[in-house]
Protein backbone atom coordinates (compact mmCIF):
# COMPACT_ATOMS: atom_id res chain seq x y z
CA UNK A 1 0.00 0.00 0.00
CA UNK A 2 2.54 2.53 0.91
CA UNK A 3 4.32 1.82 -2.26
CA UNK A 4 1.65 2.17 -4.27
CA UNK A 5 0.70 5.48 -3.02
CA UNK A 6 4.43 6.45 -3.52
CA UNK A 7 4.53 5.62 -6.87
CA UNK A 8 1.40 7.68 -7.56
CA UNK A 9 -1.06 4.86 -8.10
CA UNK A 10 -4.98 6.13 -8.20
CA UNK A 11 -6.05 2.69 -6.23
CA UNK A 12 -4.30 -0.63 -4.80
CA UNK A 13 -6.26 -3.66 -5.10
CA UNK A 14 -5.95 -6.98 -3.15
CA UNK A 15 -7.74 -10.15 -4.80
CA UNK A 16 -7.89 -13.27 -3.09
CA UNK A 17 -8.73 -16.26 -4.35
CA UNK A 18 -9.58 -19.36 -1.55
CA UNK A 19 -9.55 -21.86 -4.46
CA UNK A 20 -5.84 -21.18 -5.48
CA UNK A 21 -4.69 -19.79 -1.86
CA UNK A 22 -3.40 -16.86 -3.82
CA UNK A 23 -3.22 -13.23 -3.19
CA UNK A 24 -2.85 -11.07 -5.90
CA UNK A 25 -1.85 -7.13 -5.12
CA UNK A 26 -2.10 -4.49 -8.64
CA UNK A 27 -1.82 -1.18 -8.25
CA UNK A 28 -1.73 1.39 -11.15
CA UNK A 29 1.36 3.79 -10.08
CA UNK A 30 4.35 4.82 -12.28
CA UNK A 31 5.97 1.39 -12.34
CA UNK A 32 8.99 -0.27 -10.91
CA UNK A 33 11.79 -0.05 -13.12
CA UNK A 34 14.53 -2.49 -11.31
CA UNK A 35 13.29 -5.31 -10.32
CA UNK A 36 16.76 -6.30 -9.04
CA UNK A 37 16.75 -3.60 -6.33
CA UNK A 38 13.27 -5.26 -4.85
CA UNK A 39 15.38 -8.15 -3.54
CA UNK A 40 17.82 -5.84 -2.18
CA UNK A 41 18.15 -4.72 1.62
CA UNK A 42 17.92 -1.36 2.27
CA UNK A 43 17.46 -0.27 -1.28
CA UNK A 44 14.06 1.31 -1.43
CA UNK A 45 14.47 2.38 -5.07
CA UNK A 46 13.12 6.03 -4.24
CA UNK A 47 14.64 9.15 -4.71
CA UNK A 48 16.47 11.30 -2.35
CA UNK A 49 13.38 13.32 -1.66
CA UNK A 50 11.26 10.81 -0.98
CA UNK A 51 13.43 8.93 1.02
CA UNK A 52 14.84 11.94 3.48
CA UNK A 53 10.83 12.77 3.74
CA UNK A 54 9.25 9.53 4.41
CA UNK A 55 11.86 7.64 5.18
CA UNK A 56 11.51 4.69 2.96
CA UNK A 57 14.19 1.63 3.83
CA UNK A 58 13.41 -1.12 1.35
CA UNK A 59 12.46 -3.91 2.96
CA UNK A 60 8.49 -3.97 2.17
CA UNK A 61 8.97 -6.72 -0.65
CA UNK A 62 11.49 -8.74 0.99
CA UNK A 63 8.44 -9.51 3.97
CA UNK A 64 6.53 -11.01 1.41
CA UNK A 65 9.56 -13.44 0.79
CA UNK A 66 8.06 -14.77 4.39
CA UNK A 67 4.75 -14.76 3.71
CA UNK A 68 4.06 -17.76 0.94
CA UNK A 69 5.58 -20.35 -0.47
CA UNK A 70 5.59 -18.70 -4.20
CA UNK A 71 6.61 -15.19 -5.51
CA UNK A 72 5.30 -13.69 -8.77
CA UNK A 73 5.82 -10.04 -9.67
CA UNK A 74 5.28 -8.00 -12.93
CA UNK A 75 5.81 -4.22 -13.82
CA UNK A 76 7.35 -1.66 -16.07
CA UNK A 77 10.92 -3.03 -15.18
CA UNK A 78 10.29 -6.97 -15.95
CA UNK A 79 8.17 -9.83 -14.90
CA UNK A 80 9.18 -12.96 -12.45
CA UNK A 81 8.04 -15.90 -10.75
CA UNK A 82 9.66 -17.71 -8.20
CA UNK A 83 9.78 -20.30 -4.88
CA UNK A 84 10.24 -18.51 -2.19
CA UNK A 85 13.08 -20.58 -0.58
CA UNK A 86 14.82 -20.17 -3.97
CA UNK A 87 15.54 -16.44 -2.99
CA UNK A 88 15.83 -17.19 0.80
CA UNK A 89 18.82 -19.54 -0.32
CA UNK A 90 20.25 -16.56 -2.19
CA UNK A 91 19.96 -18.64 -5.34
CA UNK A 92 19.71 -15.73 -8.59
CA UNK A 93 16.35 -14.54 -9.98
CA UNK A 94 15.89 -14.55 -13.56
CA UNK A 95 13.82 -11.34 -14.23
CA UNK A 96 12.10 -11.50 -17.92
CA UNK A 97 11.68 -7.92 -19.79
CA UNK A 98 8.17 -6.86 -20.12
CA UNK A 99 7.71 -5.68 -23.94
CA UNK A 100 4.53 -4.25 -23.92
CA UNK A 101 3.76 -3.15 -20.25
CA UNK A 102 -0.21 -2.35 -19.63
CA UNK A 103 0.45 0.33 -16.75
CA UNK A 104 -0.31 -1.87 -13.81
CA UNK A 105 2.11 -3.67 -11.03
CA UNK A 106 0.80 -6.98 -9.98
CA UNK A 107 2.64 -9.20 -6.86
CA UNK A 108 1.38 -12.22 -6.77
CA UNK A 109 1.52 -14.63 -3.34
CA UNK A 110 1.06 -18.39 -3.56
CA UNK A 111 0.13 -20.27 -0.67
CA UNK A 112 -0.28 -17.65 2.00
CA UNK A 113 -1.88 -17.48 5.57
CA UNK A 114 -4.78 -15.69 4.85
CA UNK A 115 -5.65 -15.39 8.90
CA UNK A 116 -8.26 -12.18 8.88
CA UNK A 117 -7.22 -10.81 5.73
CA UNK A 118 -10.50 -8.70 5.34
CA UNK A 119 -9.81 -7.15 9.11
CA UNK A 120 -6.35 -6.51 9.09
CA UNK A 121 -7.03 -4.69 5.12
CA UNK A 122 -10.03 -2.46 6.25
CA UNK A 123 -7.68 -1.46 9.74
CA UNK A 124 -5.20 -0.61 7.00
CA UNK A 125 -6.94 1.24 4.62
CA UNK A 126 -9.44 3.37 7.83
CA UNK A 127 -6.95 6.54 7.22
CA UNK A 128 -5.23 5.49 4.19
CA UNK A 129 -5.03 8.36 1.27
CA UNK A 130 -5.79 6.44 -1.98
CA UNK A 131 -8.33 3.84 -2.25
CA UNK A 132 -8.16 0.01 -1.46
CA UNK A 133 -9.91 -2.40 -3.15
CA UNK A 134 -10.50 -5.99 -1.71
CA UNK A 135 -12.07 -8.64 -3.88
CA UNK A 136 -13.64 -5.66 -6.15
CA UNK A 137 -14.98 -3.75 -3.11
CA UNK A 138 -13.41 -0.45 -2.21
CA UNK A 139 -13.19 -0.38 1.66
CA UNK A 140 -14.18 2.29 3.90
CA UNK A 141 -11.75 4.81 4.63
CA UNK A 142 -13.54 7.31 7.30
CA UNK A 143 -10.19 8.44 8.47
CA UNK A 144 -8.63 9.29 5.45
CA UNK A 145 -7.71 13.45 4.99
CA UNK A 146 -9.83 12.99 1.75
CA UNK A 147 -12.69 11.57 3.54
CA UNK A 148 -16.01 13.28 3.95
CA UNK A 149 -14.99 14.49 6.72
CA UNK A 150 -12.23 16.26 5.38
CA UNK A 151 -12.84 19.54 5.87
CA UNK A 152 -12.79 19.10 9.45
CA UNK A 153 -8.84 18.39 9.74
CA UNK A 154 -7.11 21.15 10.85
CA UNK A 155 -3.11 22.07 10.61
CA UNK A 156 -1.12 21.89 14.06
CA UNK A 157 2.73 21.33 14.99
CA UNK A 158 2.41 17.56 14.36
CA UNK A 159 0.50 17.70 11.74
CA UNK A 160 -3.30 17.30 10.52
CA UNK A 161 -5.99 16.74 13.69
CA UNK A 162 -9.74 15.80 13.04
CA UNK A 163 -11.56 16.94 16.85
CA UNK A 164 -14.01 14.97 18.69
CA UNK A 165 -16.91 16.40 18.92
CA UNK A 166 -16.94 18.40 22.32
CA UNK A 167 -20.38 18.68 23.30
CA UNK A 168 -21.10 14.89 22.98
CA UNK A 169 -17.22 13.50 23.86
CA UNK A 170 -15.29 15.98 25.71
CA UNK A 171 -14.48 12.98 28.11
CA UNK A 172 -12.44 11.25 25.40
CA UNK A 173 -11.01 14.90 24.74
CA UNK A 174 -7.06 13.74 24.84
CA UNK A 175 -7.70 9.92 23.28
CA UNK A 176 -6.91 9.38 19.78
CA UNK A 177 -6.25 7.12 16.61
CA UNK A 178 -3.26 8.67 15.36
CA UNK A 179 -1.58 7.67 11.01
CA UNK A 180 1.86 8.08 9.79
CA UNK A 181 1.50 8.20 5.82
CA UNK A 182 -2.38 7.01 6.34
CA UNK A 183 -1.17 3.70 7.88
CA UNK A 184 -2.19 3.42 11.56
CA UNK A 185 0.84 3.48 14.39
CA UNK A 186 -1.24 4.57 18.13
CA UNK A 187 -4.04 4.21 19.32
CA UNK A 188 -5.33 5.64 22.61
CA UNK A 189 -7.01 4.05 25.28
CA UNK A 190 -10.49 3.50 24.31
CA UNK A 191 -9.33 2.47 20.92
CA UNK A 192 -7.13 -0.41 22.23
CA UNK A 193 -10.47 -1.84 23.95
CA UNK A 194 -12.38 -1.55 20.62
CA UNK A 195 -14.61 1.29 22.05
CA UNK A 196 -14.69 4.16 19.27
CA UNK A 197 -18.16 4.92 19.26
CA UNK A 198 -17.22 8.54 20.83
CA UNK A 199 -15.22 8.79 17.73
CA UNK A 200 -12.21 10.43 19.66
CA UNK A 201 -9.28 12.78 17.66
CA UNK A 202 -7.93 11.30 14.25
CA UNK A 203 -4.43 12.97 14.13
CA UNK A 204 -2.17 12.89 10.49
CA UNK A 205 1.22 12.94 11.54
CA UNK A 206 3.93 15.07 9.55
CA UNK A 207 6.15 12.42 8.18
CA UNK A 208 9.05 14.70 7.55
CA UNK A 209 9.36 14.76 11.45
CA UNK A 210 8.31 11.47 12.66
CA UNK A 211 9.25 7.84 12.12
CA UNK A 212 7.87 4.36 13.13
CA UNK A 213 9.77 1.33 13.77
CA UNK A 214 11.35 -0.95 10.94
CA UNK A 215 10.14 -3.44 9.41
CA UNK A 216 6.53 -3.05 10.25
CA UNK A 217 6.09 0.52 10.68
CA UNK A 218 3.43 -0.18 13.24
CA UNK A 219 4.55 1.48 16.25
CA UNK A 220 6.03 5.03 16.81
CA UNK A 221 9.82 5.50 17.13
CA UNK A 222 10.28 7.36 20.63
CA UNK A 223 6.44 6.82 21.23
CA UNK A 224 6.27 8.04 24.83
CA UNK A 225 7.73 11.90 23.35
CA UNK A 226 5.44 11.80 20.22
CA UNK A 227 2.25 11.30 22.41
CA UNK A 228 3.65 13.85 24.71
CA UNK A 229 3.67 15.96 21.19
CA UNK A 230 0.23 14.71 20.23
CA UNK A 231 -1.73 15.60 23.19
CA UNK A 232 -0.07 19.53 23.56
CA UNK A 233 -0.80 19.66 19.86
CA UNK A 234 -4.66 18.59 21.15
CA UNK A 235 -4.93 20.55 23.22
CA UNK A 236 -4.59 23.27 21.28
CA UNK A 237 -6.14 22.77 18.80
CA UNK A 238 -9.51 22.38 21.40
CA UNK A 239 -8.48 25.74 23.08
CA UNK A 240 -8.60 27.37 19.55
CA UNK A 241 -12.01 26.00 18.66
CA UNK A 242 -13.47 26.77 22.07
CA UNK A 243 -12.06 30.26 20.94
CA UNK A 244 -13.75 30.08 18.15
CA UNK A 245 -16.98 29.22 19.35
CA UNK A 246 -16.85 32.06 22.04
CA UNK A 247 -16.53 34.58 19.66
CA UNK A 248 -19.41 33.27 17.19
CA UNK A 249 -21.71 32.02 19.82
CA UNK A 250 -23.85 34.36 22.44
CA UNK A 251 -23.05 33.87 26.22
CA UNK A 252 -25.64 31.55 26.60
CA UNK A 253 -25.08 29.11 24.07
CA UNK A 254 -21.37 29.12 24.83
CA UNK A 255 -22.35 28.06 28.76
CA UNK A 256 -22.98 24.92 27.26
CA UNK A 257 -19.56 24.57 26.45
CA UNK A 258 -18.57 24.74 30.28
CA UNK A 259 -18.47 21.00 31.02
CA UNK A 260 -15.99 21.49 28.13
CA UNK A 261 -13.83 23.87 29.53
CA UNK A 262 -13.85 22.33 32.79
CA UNK A 263 -12.81 18.88 31.49
CA UNK A 264 -9.84 20.02 29.21
CA UNK A 265 -8.70 22.25 31.98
Amino acid sequence: MQNARRAGASYVAFDYCADTNTLTVTDDGCGIDSLETLLTVAESGWDMELIAKEHAFGVGFLSAIFACRHLGLSSKGGCFSVDTDHILGFQPVEVSPVTDWNGLTEIRLVDIDPGKLKNTLEELAAGFPIPVHFNGVSLPRPNAIDSIGAAEFVASPVGEIRLINLIDSYRYYRDCLVYLQGLPVYRGHYYRIGDTSHLGNIVHLDSAQFMARLPDRDKLVDEADVIKLIHEAIAAAVESQLMALKTALSADDFLTYYPVLRECG
